[in-house]
């Protein structure tokens, strides 16, 4: 039996018959590269869905061989500032390539990005990597306002990572068109659940555009098919994520009653801290896989996705099961 997947933040559900279906015409053309014209399509039908225009769209497969040549172009001479925790593998790309990277951490209770210290940090040329929400507490940790005060400072370039954009509805990627030094990067992978076709795109301002613009590359056939598609589909797409953000509403009052340590967010995931001892092991060994987050948080602290609503009870229960062994579940008054 396959155990059930709660820890890479997918969409529970396949794509659509008619996604499918076209990703086999796609298929059928393996023995070609795709065509340009389908490309540009691609293009065009992002720039619709995300209210840019298409000639600031980078594609890419997957946003995080985007964001990792963004590092590798735009870290000469300059200090790179990203957060701690964060999932970007763009932290392993910046220690190759720069002399100084600064992880700002976002401290407990709220996980909140101090401002001030963030300000303070961006002296000289600097690039800084957010991603909002963050990964994996799931908080929105700037908004757009407070993006726009960062932009205007002289000789920072921002590079924010919107991955979960669908599940917040916060946004800076209009901004790309007022500022040359900002570069949105988002995915297909999740809401459209096309993580096995690993399409990313980046929204860039001027700066990053001009660096950018021979990223040509040539989509495999059956990712290209299959996000055209997909993107015909938005209204089920904004269902399924509707059903989530309701599901993880649900899981989290239902764990929040039980006593159990959530914190807010605004992505397909959750954030707990369990001091149950070996958590992540002992849900594995029931046949539920989660994201164990010790090498970046404190010990405890694990992050689930949210997935259909059996998927979602078969969790909880199992981790309501682990909690009465140790002597965890809450005790009500009689």
């Amino acid at each position: 039996m396959e155990p059930l997947r709660l820890h890479l933040n997918e969409l529970p559900w396949p794509p659509p018959k008619e996604v499918l279906d076209a990703a086999r015409k796609g298929l059928e053309k393996l023995n070609r590269y795709s065509d340009e014209k389908k490309l540009q399509e691609l293009m065009f039908k992002l720039g619709d869905y995300t209210g840019i225009a298409s000639e600031r769209i980078i594609l890419s497969p997957g946003s995080d061989i985007l964001l990792r040549e963004a590092v590798h172009l735009f870290t000469q001479q300059r200090k790179v500032v990203t957060l701690c925790p964060s999932f970007l593998p763009t932290v392993t790309s910046a220690r190759q390539t720069t002399n100084q990277l600064t992880r700002l951490r976002l401290s407990l209770p709220d996980f909140r990005l101090n401002m001030d210290l963030l300000k303070s940090e961006l002296e000289g040329p600097c690039l800084l990597i957010l991603d909002n929400p963050n990964n994996p507490t799931g908080k929105i940790v700037i908004s757009p306002d407070e993006v726009k005060t960062l932009l205007e400072k002289e000789d920072v370039l921002l590079i924010v990572d919107e991955a979960y954009y669908e599940f917040s509805g916060i946004t800076c990627a209009n901004l790309v068109e007022k500022y040359p030094n900002l570069l949105v990067t988002r995915t297909m992978d999740k809401v459209f659940s096309l993580a096995g076709a690993r399409i990313g795109f980046g929204l860039a301002g001027d700066v990053f555009l001009k660096k950018l613009s021979d990223f040509f590359i040539y989509l495999p056939q059956i990712a290209l098919y299959a996000c055209l598609a997909a993107l015909d589909k938005k209204e089920l797409m904004k269902e399924r994520v509707n059903f989530i953000i309701e599901e993880r509403k649900r899981l989290v009052e239902k764990l929040l009653t039980e006593g159990v340590e959530v914190y807010d967010t605004s992505a397909n995931f959750i954030l707990i801290n369990s001091p149950i001892p070996e958590v992540v092991e002992e849900l594995k060994k029931e046949g539920i896989l989660i994201t164990d987050l010790s090498h970046q948080m404190p010990q405890g602290f694990i992050r689930i996705t949210i997935g259909k609503a059996e998927e979602n009870n078969q969790f909880f229960n199992k981790f309501q099961k682990l909690r009465n062994r140790f002597g965890l579940t809450k005790k009500y008054d009689e």
